[in-house]
C-alpha cells in the first residue's frame, strides 16, 4: 500500500477539520474547490479518494461516505454554503460563487429554503465562535506592540479598567450626588438618600426594604460623598 505523502496529509486534516467543524463529511466538489491547485477538477479528487491508502486513512479517522451533507442539499448548495461560510477565506461572497458557477439569484433563492438557511446560519455561528481564539490572540500581540487602545481594551476586558459606560455611569452618579448636596438640606433626607444610593449599586431594590442607619459603618462612595 502506497505511502501518504505532504500533500495527501494536509488534505486529509482539513477534511477531519472541516468534518468536526459541520459534522458532514465534505464533497468531492467541495474538496476541489477548497483545494483548486492540487485537484483541478472533480474527478481528481473522486480519482484520490478511492486509492486503498486514502481510503483507510479516512477509516483511521472514523471518517466514512455515510458522513457525507444531507441528502436534501445538492453538492453544489452544500459545496457554496461551505466555500461562503469559511470566514478565514476573504475573498467576497460574489468571488466566491463564482469560483463554483453559482449565481448570485441562486444563492439568494437558496437562503429562502429553511433547511438551507438553517444549516448556513449553523456554519457562520461556529466558525464564530472558533474565531474568538484569533480574535484574542490578535488582541494580545497589538498589546505586545504597545498599542494604547488595545492596551485600554485589555484592561477593560479583564476587569482591571471601568468600560466607558461604567465610567458614564460614575460620572452620572456624581453629578447627582452634587446636585442633592446643593439643594438637599435636611441630614436626614440626605442620608435616606445615600441608603439608597448604596443599595442601588449593591443591586438591592431599595423600594419595600428596611432602612438601617448606623453612622458609624463605613459608608459607599455616594454615601461619603452627600
Amino acid at each position: 500500500m502506497s505511502t501518504l505523502t505532504v500533500r495527501d496529509r494536509n488534505v486529509l486534516s482539513w477534511i477531519e477539520t472541516t468534518y468536526h467543524d459541520t459534522h458532514y463529511l465534505p464533497t468531492a466538489l467541495q474538496i476541489q474547490a477548497s483545494w483548486p491547485k492540487t485537484f483541478p477538477t472533480v474527478p481528481d479528487v473522486e480519482f484520490w479518494l478511492v486509492k486503498p491508502h486514502i481510503s483507510q486513512a479516512l477509516s483511521n479517522r472514523g471518517l466514512s461516505k455515510s458522513d457525507s451533507q444531507p441528502s436534501n442539499l445538492s453538492e453544489a448548495q452544500a459545496a457554496a454554503l461551505l466555500v461562503v461560510a469559511n470566514l478565514t477565506d476573504r475573498r467576497s461572497v460574489q468571488t466566491k460563487l463564482k469560483s463554483l458557477g453559482v449565481t448570485t439569484t441562486q444563492w439568494n433563492a437558496w437562503k429562502k429554503q429553511k433547511h438551507f438557511r438553517d444549516l448556513l446560519h449553523k456554519q457562520l455561528t461556529d466558525d464564530f465562535e472558533t474565531s474568538l481564539d484569533r480574535a484574542l490572540s490578535g488582541l494580545l500581540k497589538s498589546v505586545d506592540s504597545g498599542n494604547p487602545r488595545a492596551v485600554e481594551l485589555y484592561m477593560e476586558l479583564t476587569g482591571r479598567q471601568p468600560t466607558e459606560n461604567e465610567r458614564n455611569y460614575r460620572l452620572a452618579i456624581s453629578r447627582i450626588v452634587e446636585c442633592i448636596t446643593r439643594h438637599v438640606k435636611d441630614p436626614t433626607t440626605r442620608r435616606l438618600i445615600a441608603e439608597d444610593f448604596d443599595k442601588i449599586e449593591r443591586g438591592i431594590d431599595p423600594i419595600g426594604t428596611i432602612t438601617t442607619w448606623q453612622p458609624d459603618a463605613a459608608q459607599s462612595t455616594i454615601g461619603e460623598a452627600i
